[in-house]
């Protein structure tokens, strides 16, 4: 240019928000039965937001069969694998009867689905059933082939769960139609009624030895009885060897219902089931079992704690942990016999997705517990809690308005459909920002047909204002910085309203993390950095290699207690995070160091901390101002 050599040198700095983005929801179902229509109105209020950032995400899905063919495909898994060593379990082959006893109950028509559901009877037919005849002995069905057993004895649970599987297996016609009983079958379902009569007499004497004791023997039977009826039906008369003896009573239905109260979470689901099904009893018994079953009904949903869009039964009262998920969909499947709770609760909804998602089968509590059994009762639960909401059998016509403008729509005509999803920017919706109640738009949500439609309304944003304090939405999160001694190490208190902070000065971060549940999946803590601070990342050395616990490959014994909440840990130029797969309820700690690099004032950007797979439930930290000294200055 003008005879002169020039260049040009583009550079794009990026300008970042002064917090991550959060997302908070709403979630809810609407059922409609026999071609009804049914409306809901949902009011929505869009919080101040940065400028373009806020999205409106809807989703809407009908039924958990996708639910129900992951866990019956797990279970068809388990026993391959199994099948590949030197032998498989018992248990892991009663569960495979379950698949093709619950893919039945839906209306699937897709090829993959009717092909798995013909796959699970075949298994049944070509697998489950000898694997039950070789280990089944006059003790009644065992866990592995007797001739790796030391000793045989009795599990009556096993016994009682093969009869009321088989039971329900002998009473559908495609099955009859393709199951030819090898022979010898009919002596392998004796052994295991003989073996559920000889556990209770075995019971029986156990308590009699023990009645006359000093401190006298609780009946620690019930929940085997609540077992037995479930299994086998109210009905159902057990043939002692001594129909004169006094101590029978303490084995009958009667007796169980009278100790009702005593019983565990399970055995008052089993307990529901049974008593629903029971037939041929007179007017007044059902009116009795009706409310028994809406007594126990109250006591397991005193159970009940909510977690964003799911919820879950509390392990015991009190309890900032889950029960099992078998439990829990037991409990599921026990809410469905309970008129005042079946349709009625939108909590039950919430267990259903809990269930659903598989509890806390990702969690480390569940590693050395979670089983096949409990993906059985999952597939059970779903499927009990599907039909009894239309959904199992869906035609179902959803639409979502605001004011006159039609937002979405879509028809559901199968149990597997995948569910709808829209995003929309918050000037689509076309709700308000101000202030007060009277700016919350109505989104209206209409079904219509067969089934339950489940709703998710979630709003996606940056906002537009840092608060000072804490925000909670289910996590609540404290953030400190504290000044290090150069010399000693020593950490000090740093008053940020009366201290300058000074450049090269080291600076130790401490997030506090408290969550009343225990949360499993994932969970993430987000923390920006101000413009004024670099982190110094602890995952490497000061020879600049790895060190033995970074992201990726860490062993918790190799790191420093404060690590073991948090144990995976990244330090980017703009944001430290932490990672761990599940947290425990109780206060968290995870802390960093970082080095005042820029002289300034600055603002301490808020730590976002969420689960994974509900991002709703998070909470943000306390902010504050940052003052940095001019190098003039000191």
């Amino acid at each position: 240019l003008n005879g002169k050599a020039m260049d040009a040198f583009t550079h794009t700095t990026p300008s970042l928000g002064m917090q991550e983005p959060v997302f908070v929801a709403t979630s809810f179902a609407i059922t409609a039965e026999k071609g009804d229509s049914v409306d809901w109105k949902e009011g929505i209020k869009l919080p101040a937001a940065v400028p373009l950032s806020g999205v409106v995400d809807m989703t809407a899905g009908v039924g958990r069969y996708p639910a129900v063919k992951a866990a019956a495909q797990s279970v068809m898994t388990t026993l391959e694998k199994e099948l590949e060593g030197e032998y498989a379990y018992a248990d892991t082959a009663l569960d495979n009867l379950v698949p093709f006893i619950v893919l039945k109950k839906f209306n699937i028509n897709n090829p993959d689905d009717v092909q798995l559901c013909s796959q699970a009877l075949t298994t049944i037919t070509a697998t489950v059933v000898p694997i039950l005849q070789a280990y089944t002995t006059s003790q009644g069905l065992q866990s592995i082939p007797p001739s790796r057993l030391w000793h045989q004895w009795i599990d009556i649970d096993r016994n009682i769960y093969v009869s009321y599987l088989w039971n329900i297996l002998e009473s559908d016609t495609e099955f009859t139609a393709a199951f030819q009983p090898p022979s010898g079958w009919a002596n392998v379902k004796q052994h295991w009624a003989n073996a559920i009569r000889q556990s209770l007499e075995e019971t029986k004497e156990t308590y009699q030895k023990c009645k006359n004791e000093p401190t006298p023997c609780t009946p620690w039977w019930l929940d085997t009885l609540a077992y037995l009826y479930w299994g086998l039906g109210t009905d159902y008369k057990i043939q002692w060897r001594n129909d004169n003896d006094a101590d029978n009573k303490l084995f009958t239905l009667q007796y169980l219902l009278d100790n009702r109260k005593d019983l565990s979470m399970d055995a008052m689901a089993r307990t529901m089931i049974a008593l629903d099904a029971a037939t041929g009893v007179p007017p007044q018994v059902t009116a009795t079992y009706s409310s028994i079953i809406s007594q126990l009904g109250d006591l397991l949903f005193q159970h009940t704690r909510v977690q964003g869009r799911t919820a879950y039964l509390a392990a015991s009262t009190g309890s900032a942990y889950a029960a099992s998920v078998s439990t829990n969909a037991i409990s599921l499947w026990a809410f469905q016999k309970d008129a005042s709770y079946s349709k009625q609760d939108a909590l039950l909804e919430k267990l259903a997705n809990w269930v659903g998602s598989g509890g806390d089968v990702q969690s480390s509590r569940a590693w050395y517990s979670f089983s096949t059994r409990a993906y059985a009762y999952m597939m059970f639960g779903l499927q009990v809690y599907d039909s009894a909401h239309g959904s199992s059998d869906p035609d179902l016509s959803i639409a979502i308005k605001s004011a006159s403008n039609t937002l979405g729509s879509a028809h559901f005509t199968s149990p597997g459909q995948k569910p709808y999803s829209k995003e929309l920017s918050w000037y689509q919706v076309g709700a308000e920002t101000k202030e007060g109640p009277e700016s919350a738009t109505p989104l209206m949500f209409k079904v219509t047909g067969r089934g339950e439609a489940s709703f998710v309304v979630g709003l996606n944003f940056i906002p537009l204002k840092v608060y000072k304090d804490p925000v909670y939405f289910g996590i609540y999160v404290q953030k400190t910085v504290s000044l290090i001694n150069q010399t000693t190490g020593e950490v000090m208190q740093w008053d940020y309203n009366t201290t300058k902070l000074i450049p090269g000065q080291t600076v130790r971060v401490t997030l506090q993390v408290t969550t009343p549940d225990s949360l499993y999946g994932g969970v993430s803590v987000i923390d920006p950095l101000p413009g004024c601070l670099e982190a110094v990342d602890p995952n490497l050395k000061e020879d600049n290699t790895v060190s033995p616990y970074h992201y990726g490959r860490w062993s918790m014994w190799s790191m420093p207690w404060w690590r073991w909440s948090f144990p995976l840990q990244q330090v980017k130029k703009d944001e430290v995070t932490f990672y761990t797969n599940s947290l425990y309820a109780g206060t968290h700690t995870a802390t960093y160091d970082a080095v005042v690099v820029t002289s300034g004032e600055f603002w301490l950007p808020p730590t976002k901390v969420s689960a994974v797979k509900q991002p709703e439930v998070m909470g943000l930290s306390n902010t504050h101002g940052v003052n940095v000294a001019t190098r003039k200055q000191f």
